[in-house]
């Protein structure tokens, strides 16, 4: 009974030295990006989302303009037709 308790000890143990080591790493990993390469992905998102928001507003502008050139073309199509029958 007494060697299964130290076994389950010592499992538990190397589990968690495990463990640790994998933390230490991960917080190395992030120190370093965090360093410049994180603020420049940062810049980089950014920059995308201005650029992205200016073409939709543009975007918006020609839009309305061939809406009535369509319409102007259609009415005067329907509109002829009508009378003569």
């Amino acid at each position: 009974d007494d060697d299964n308790e130290d076994d389950d000890d010592n499992d538990d143990d190397d589990d968690n030295d495990e463990e640790e080591e994998l933390a230490k790493n991960d917080k190395e990993d992030t120190e370093t990006g965090k360093g410049g390469d994180e603020v420049s992905e940062s810049e980089g998102v950014e920059s995308i989302f201005t650029t992205a928001s200016s073409p939709i507003v543009s975007f918006q502008t020609p839009t309305p303009i061939m809406t009535p050139s369509t319409i102007a073309t259609i009415t005067t199509s329907g509109d002829a037709p009508i009378p003569p029958t």
